[in-house]
């Protein structure tokens, strides 16, 4: 079992991105189902110690990183 986003799918093949930044591989033909986690991969309470500020620039961040084409 993998884990991980969807990075790319196709005919052929299916890219997962894990939460260590690397690539999963498969091929389609070795794909029984996707499933959607029901948990984010975000760490739980990640944000109890953050101020207002520090939170903000979290989300600004990761937002800056989806606009960003992929690999």
């Amino acid at each position: 079992m993998h884990s991980g986003l969807v990075a790319r799918r196709d005919a052929a093949e299916v890219i997962l991105l894990t939460a260590d930044d690397k690539e999963v591989r498969l091929t389609s033909d070795d794909v029984a189902q996707l499933v959607a986690q029901e948990m984010s991969l975000m760490p739980e309470l990640l944000l109890r110690d953050m101020t207002a500020e520090q939170a903000a620039d979290l989300v600004a961040y990761l937002a800056s990183l989806k606009a960003t084409p992929s690999k």
